[in-house]
């Protein structure tokens, strides 16, 4: 089923509560083949919470410290980039 599939292909989602209705009124028969079908697939999306925790805990941090106190002195944007300047002098 392509609900299914595309559900397999998702990396932090899951499709739930799939449900498929054929949808009869939307029935079209081209010359002298079979008519072609149409269908209706609704369905909910899901956080896959086990995946997002464990990729949570594995993604890196860091933690920045200064001496400087005062936000209007050192702000934490120009921190990181005062930080950054630094790997470019050494």
């Amino acid at each position: 089923m392509a609900a299914q599939t595309l559900s397999k292909q998702l990396n932090y989602h899951n499709l739930t509560d799939i449900k498929i209705e054929h949808s009869s009124e939307k029935t079209l028969k081209l010359s002298q083949r079979e008519p072609k079908k149409f269908y209706t697939i609704q369905a909910s999306l899901a956080i896959n919470s086990n995946l997002r925790e464990r990729e949570s805990r594995q993604a890196g941090r860091f933690i920045l410290a200064t001496n400087v106190l005062d936000v209007n002195e050192l702000s934490n944007a120009q921190m990181i980039v005062k930080y950054k300047e630094q790997q470019s002098a050494e």
